[in-house]
């Protein structure tokens, strides 16, 4: 027994000593005393001093404004929402639809058996009747096939007695998407499983006959197509959180649709006519502090700068995208308040970037990249650059560097391995398509972003910097010579991409110069119709100034850009506040890092590229904007407490309509 104890307590000294040695290491005493010094340093400098001393939570105090604003909202605002919250509620077409979702979840899955029968059969006899007796020229086989595989589900669901809702119940697969997935609540599902509504099959038939008679005269494809946008709408106005999660899911996809832009938009302001309805309702509430009052000022300056401009005509569709874009913010702030939602948005993120990169990963191994973006001269090693589902590699980048920290911070943060696994293949997968963009400035913007979080993670990710900075005259022997070629050509003007930049970014100073107060106009139509009398090199026409910043001082001025500026000091300045707070790192925490980093990484890249010139990457920007606030707003809630995290002094100057009065 005592030798086993010596055994067992022996690896543990080994470790101590090792330990000690290293902590006794006067090399490594010195760098920990040189990393301290500059941790010190920076939080007395003044850029510390700026994000230390002015933010969306500074305390308001009892000043006449927040009075008379209280006074407003208890004599006017309270009553009118609590009689718009009656006529709702009593309204016949608000009762019509609690009425029909209850009884259709609470029918037995025989009268769904029965109807998918007699649909299944119809369908059949429709493509039979169109092939073969009335000749019709066109008919898919797609809807014979659907039409067998109903009549084959309807088999076991005739000899059910179940109903809808406690068969869902009962399900692991189904408790998974509709409870866990999507955040339906299970009680209401549950007081329909209790008692089964009594459905009738001869109406059931009926139904089916006459819903597989009408695939004669339109292709049962767009049938389905509008059972299921009519379903998803009925589930947005029910959970509007729901919209927020498909929206951050969707985002890259939106490209295989017509009109991804367009669609963007209108998933944007249905969510928003969702959420409107339930804070009507008092279902919702709205909370509005600085950082939000300057991002609306930057959406209403959008609005007029498409309405004001050189050329309306061209920019008031671009303004109207940008400013419901923007709104999509507004709705993750106020609509993703608890833990189970942000791991949902964040879930959805990962998933779909896991998505994007295996593609982009498949079109560089397939020989499918393109080389279009690229000096094939300069870099004819590379055999191409991928797009995966954006349009632009440089656009997938900037996709991709958003979403990759979170892929990281969900490594780090959670307790399974399988999840951290997962996580880990994400990141990885995410990397690899990354590289393969060859974006020089994605690339940077990334090591940025990735070096912010390290740096807030742990102090030791400086002696990881300083040994990073000792192997760089080594990595022209551990890197691929094509990394190093596309790296080192940062700045170098024999490069057609980045002369063709330097001009640009020369004309558009000119520009600026000129139209220094109010700018252009938003758009690209504006920026071409202005440009050419400012070209320089022969660039006689180009799409936007390649530079995020000079292109908001072109479009919208000097006091544009200075919005914008003091929106993304708040936004640092919160994130850093909340992740300094006492007592160690947590879940919530490195979150709101990694959202942080996302999105100082693609500003970073904005420096190199106008990373709006794509709508999509415009919404995902506000997108992980709402979500990284949303979590230091104190919406993720940890594991055992009974209320979700605060900031520091999250008492700031708000508007706050609660759920119910």
């Amino acid at each position: 027994m005592n030798g086993k104890s010596e055994n067992i307590g022996r690896p543990k000294t080994v470790r101590g000593r090792g330990a000690r040695l290293l902590e006794g290491s006067v090399i490594l005493r010195a760098l920990m005393r040189f990393v301290n010094f500059v941790y010190y340093s920076a939080s007395r400098s003044m850029a510390c001093l700026l994000f230390a001393t002015c933010g969306e939570d500074s305390e308001p105090g009892d000043c006449w404004l927040v009075r008379a604003g209280r006074r407003f909202r208890d004599k006017f605002l309270l009553p009118i929402k609590r009689g718009c919250i009656r006529s709702f509620e009593r309204s016949r077409i608000l009762t019509a639809i609690r009425l029909g979702v209850g009884r259709l979840t609470g029918v037995r899955l025989r009268t769904y058996g029965t109807f998918f029968l007699s649909f299944g059969l119809y369908t059949a006899l429709m493509y039979v009747l169109g092939s073969f007796a009335f000749r019709r020229e066109v008919n898919d086989l797609m809807d014979l096939l659907i039409g067998a595989g109903c009549f084959g589900l309807s088999l076991p669901l005739l000899f059910s007695e179940e109903s809808l809702a406690k068969a869902v119940c009962g399900s692991r697969i189904m408790r998974f998407l509709l409870f866990r997935v999507i955040g339906i609540r299970r009680e209401s599902l549950e007081d329909a499983a209790e008692e089964p509504a009594a459905g009738k099959n001869n109406i059931a038939f009926v139904y089916g006959m006459i819903v597989g008679v009408i695939t004669y005269f339109v292709p049962l494809l767009y049938l389905l197509a509008a059972a299921a946008a009519l379903a998803v709408l009925l589930l947005l106005l029910t959970l509007p959180e729901t919209g927020v999660v498909l929206l951050i899911f969707a985002v890259p996809f939106m490209s295989f649709l017509p009109h991804p832009s367009l669609l963007s938009a209108g998933l944007v302001f249905l969510i928003a006519l969702s959420y409107l309805l339930k804070l009507i309702r008092g279902k919702r509430s709205l909370r509005f502090r600085a950082l939000d009052g300057f991002i609306l000022l930057f959406m209403l300056m959008t609005l007029c700068g498409g309405l004001f401009s050189v050329s309306p005509a061209d920019t008031l569709q671009p303004a109207l995208l940008y400013a419901c874009f923007a709104m999509g913010y507004f709705l993750v702030v106020n609509l993703i308040r608890t833990s189970e939602w942000v791991m949902r948005c964040i879930a959805a993120a990962v998933s779909s970037s896991v998505l994007v990169s295996l593609y982009g990963i498949y079109q560089y191994l397939s020989g499918n990249a393109n080389t279009k973006w690229q000096d094939e001269t300069m870099f004819s090693e590379i055999s191409g650059r991928v797009i995966s589902t954006f349009e632009n590699p440089n656009v997938l980048a900037e996709y991709l560097i958003m979403v990759l920290p979170l892929a990281i911070a969900l490594m780090l943060t959670q307790k399974k391995t399988s999840v951290r696994l997962l996580s880990a293949a994400a990141a990885a997968a995410g990397l690899g398509c990354l590289i393969f963009t060859w974006s020089r400035g994605a690339w940077l913007g990334f090591m940025i972003g990735l070096l912010i979080f390290m740096l807030i993670y742990s102090r030791k990710t400086m002696l990881l910097v300083l040994a990073g900075l000792a192997v760089i005259p080594f990595l022209p022997f551990i890197l691929p010579q094509s990394i190093i070629t596309r790296f080192t050509s940062i700045g170098d003007m024999a490069d057609s991409s980045t002369a063709y930049r330097v001009h640009i970014w020369q004309a558009s100073v000119h520009m600026i110069q000129d139209f220094f107060a109010g700018g252009i106009g938003v758009g690209n139509g504006a920026f071409k119709l202005v440009y050419p009398s400012y070209t320089l090199a022969g660039i006689e026409s180009a799409p936007h100034s390649h530079n995020l910043y000079l292109q908001i001082t072109i479009e919208l001025g000097i006091f544009g850009l200075a919005v914008f500026v003091i929106a993304a000091i708040l936004f640092v300045r919160g994130c850093l506040s909340f992740c300094r707070k006492p007592g160690g790192f947590r879940t919530p925490q490195l979150l709101c890092a990694a959202g942080m980093s996302g999105v100082l990484a693609v500003l970073a890249q904005g420096m190199t590229d106008y990373i709006w010139y794509n709508y999509r990457i415009n919404l995902m920007m506000w997108l992980m904007i709402g979500l990284t606030i949303a979590i230091r707003r104190g919406c993720y809630r940890e594991e055992g407490t009974a209320s979700p995290h605060l900031s520091d002094a999250e008492s700031g100057p708000s508007l706050e309509l609660p759920l119910a009065r």
